[in-house]
């Protein structure tokens, strides 16, 4: 949130960048090194110079008489190790009010890392729909219907609910076999309807 004395605060602008991209921006070969706050000052002067497309704006929602904004910012997470591999970056932020003058760029360090949901079965109806192993596929209750959950609360430890996905039914399929309209996955003989 931002305040301005004079006026009222319209957009906020943002920037996400890795610390190795930090590091190359500014010409240092170290890229591994953790940035000096002369380093980040003279990443700021680079930001600032920069034309408009390296920033994401937002503009200023007014809610309950204050005007303020939220958004979700991705971070970046190591796709070959999210677990045990943190990846350190840099959140630049900047206000700008309704006369057209920018607060000065504020910044904070995340480490990201990505930890993989618990997913669990809650089971199947089978009074609704009984398992059949038809001979032929489209035959009578080629398929289960069943629920499953899957919760990331490693990652986001507040996650009140998980999140639930109905399926209309899964059926057995022969290798090659394509689903049948209205199918949309086939994967280790399984077509979700």
């Amino acid at each position: 949130m931002g305040q301005d004395r004079d006026g009222q605060v319209v957009s906020y602008r943002y920037r996400v960048i890795s610390q190795t991209s930090l590091m190359k921006a500014i010409g240092q070969s170290d890229t591994t090194a953790v940035p000096t706050p002369a380093q980040i000052d003279a990443y700021i002067a680079v930001l600032l110079a920069s034309n408009d497309s390296v920033w994401t704006y937002l503009q200023v929602e007014p809610q309950t008489g204050q005007p303020q904004t939220s958004v979700i910012i991705p971070l970046t997470a190591n796709l070959s190790d999210p677990v045990r591999v943190y990846i350190p970056q840099f959140v630049f932020v900047q206000a700008i009010d309704d006369q057209g003058v920018f607060s000065s760029v504020v910044f904070r360090k995340y480490q990201r890392n990505n930890n993989p949901p618990a997913t669990r079965i809650l089971g199947f109806d089978s009074s609704r729909t009984p398992f059949i192993d038809a001979v032929q596929p489209g035959g009578v209750a080629t398929g289960i219907r069943m629920i499953w959950t899957a919760t990331d609360n490693i990652d986001y430890p507040t996650e009140a609910t998980a999140i639930r996905i109905p399926v209309a039914s899964v059926r057995t399929v022969r290798f090659g076999e394509v689903c049948q309209p209205g199918g949309t996955i086939q994967e280790s003989g399984l077509c979700y309807a």
